[in-house]
């Protein structure tokens, strides 16, 4: 049989965990923000870091020099840039440090592929797309993101502290399950103009409504 997926997806949780990046290029600095927007302890080793690099510290260590393997110690995630003049023992380095290898541009050493994410919170919608134009890429990213907006954040959030009531209100899994698929249509049909309560209060109303 085929296989239907190229790659399996799989999230990490980075929250107060180190992440070594092994350059100091522009194109890591958003890279290097995503990974403190995930909670991680972030250090970029390099000996000529990029003023885009620099001005994330002090939220991110800089150590201007040259990487050693003492430095991969403890690490969950080393990302490696396209500059590195050492990938193989860069990623040599990170295994005996049991850390997962990324390098930039250099999937032949990589231990998977970096996706984007939208919508976080309680729900992570993660995208790899491989092997496809960068401008097809990006905009099946902004076709994915505009399908899920960022408020629905909130709302899922609020589902998740309300579950325990909806469960209450509904022992039948069914019609649970029915109940919040009804909630979240209109959660997406709510624009945030004309939503006048908390997503809380929203979802309070949504149950009474249906129980009555």
């Amino acid at each position: 049989m085929a296989h239907l997926f190229p790659l399996f997806p799989l999230f990490l949780d980075l929250a107060g965990r180190p992440v070594v990046m092994l350059s100091g290029l522009p194109l890591m600095a958003p890279l290097a923000q995503r990974f403190l927007e995930a909670g991680a302890g972030v250090r970029v080793v390099s000996p000529n870091p990029s003023p885009q690099v620099r001005a994330l510290a002090p939220a991110v260590r800089v150590s201007e020099r040259r990487w050693t393997a003492a430095d991969l110690r403890s690490a969950a995630l080393v990302l490696a840039g396209p500059d590195e003049t050492r990938p193989a023992k860069a990623r040599a380095s990170a295994k005996a440090a049991r850390a997962l290898f990324q390098m930039v541009g250099g999937p032949e050493f990589s231990d998977g592929v970096l996706g984007d994410i939208t919508l976080g919170g309680p729900m992570t919608i993660g995208i790899a797309a491989t092997s496809l134009p960068d401008g097809l890429s990006k905009a099946l990213r902004k076709r994915v993101a505009d399908a899920a907006p960022d408020r629905l954040s909130g709302f899922l959030a609020a589902a998740a502290r309300a579950e325990g009531l909806a469960m209450q209100a509904f022992p039948d899994p069914a019609a649970r399950e029915r109940f919040w698929a009804g909630a979240l249509a209109a959660a997406l049909k709510t624009k945030p103009q004309d939503r006048a309560m908390s997503w809380d209060a929203f979802i309070d109303e949504a149950l009474r409504a249906a129980v009555r």
